[in-house]
């Protein structure tokens, strides 16, 4: 009996392995990681149409669609925009970009996305001496999607 309990449990371990590895179940662990975002009409989502997505301790995740005609380095502008204005509005007096990634590159069918996770500050460390300018992701992001 003892060897059939653990004969069963080696399959069932070695089923849950090889589904794993299937480029099927990898596709949906994809799609799974991949918002749903549509190419917004002005090619970039729009500062204030971002995703934003509370996650523990004060973290907080941006997501955002492109299409080609745009680069990451600017849908990351439009979610680090989002992101200082996420901080003003809910009275954090800083924040600190922890990552960035784009989750899909732009295709014919479907737009680029990216997400970005960020750190809202409640408490930021003084600073000897005097304190660095912030940077002003807003004046990097593209005209089309200022909001």
């Amino acid at each position: 009996m003892k060897t059939i309990i653990t004969w069963l449990s080696l399959a069932g371990m070695v089923a849950v392995a090889v589904a794993c590895s299937s480029p099927e179940a990898l596709q949906n662990d994809a799609n799974l990681q991949t918002p749903n975002l549509q190419v917004p009409v002005g090619g970039i989502t729009p500062v204030r149409d971002v995703v934003v997505t509370p996650r523990e301790n004060d973290m907080i995740e941006f997501t955002a669609a492109a299409n080609g005609t745009f680069k990451f380095e600017q849908l990351t502008a439009v979610m680090w925009c989002r992101a200082s204005q996420h901080a003003k509005a809910n009275k954090f007096p800083e924040w600190q970009p922890l990552k960035s990634e784009q989750l899909r590159p732009a295709s014919v069918d479907a737009p680029m996305i990216g997400r970005g996770l960020v750190q809202m500050v409640k408490n930021p460390a003084p600073q000897p001496g005097k304190k660095q300018p912030v940077k002003d992701w807003c004046k990097d992001v593209p005209k089309v999607a200022v909001s």
